[in-house]
C-alpha cells in the first residue's frame, strides 16, 4: 500500500466520541467489549508495530473532541512528525473551538 502513499489517513475513531465511563480502564472487560468498535482504524498500526499519531481534529456537535489518523509505512516516523509539525502552524491546537 505505501508504495503509492506517503501516509494514510482515517478517523481516530470507528465511531462517535463515548460518553465519559464508556471506556473504563478499570474493567477490563469493558476494553475488550468496546476496543475493536472504537480501535477499528488505529489497532491495525498497533499490532503490525508501523508509525501512527492521531490529532486533535475539532470537536463535534456536542463539543466532544474530534481526531484523525495518520499512519506511514515503517521508518516513517519523520514524516509523520513533520506532518505533525504543520497541522499545528496551519491550525493550532490549543485553539480549536468549543461547543456552539
Amino acid at each position: 500500500m505505501f508504495r503509492s502513499l506517503d501516509v494514510t489517513l482515517a478517523p481516530t475513531l470507528a465511531r462517535p466520541t463515548p460518553p465519559l465511563g464508556t471506556l473504563d480502564t478499570a474493567q477490563p472487560e469493558s476494553i475488550y467489549r468496546h476496543a475493536s468498535v472504537y480501535s477499528a482504524f488505529t489497532s491495525v498500526y498497533n499490532v503490525a508495530g508501523m508509525p501512527a499519531m492521531s490529532v486533535p481534529f475539532g470537536h463535534d456537535g456536542q463539543g466532544l473532541p474530534l481526531g484523525v489518523h495518520f499512519g506511514a509505512p515503517l521508518g516513517g516516523e519523520g514524516v509523520l512528525l513533520a506532518l505533525a509539525a504543520q497541522l499545528e502552524e496551519a491550525a493550532p491546537w490549543g485553539t480549536a473551538p468549543g461547543p456552539a
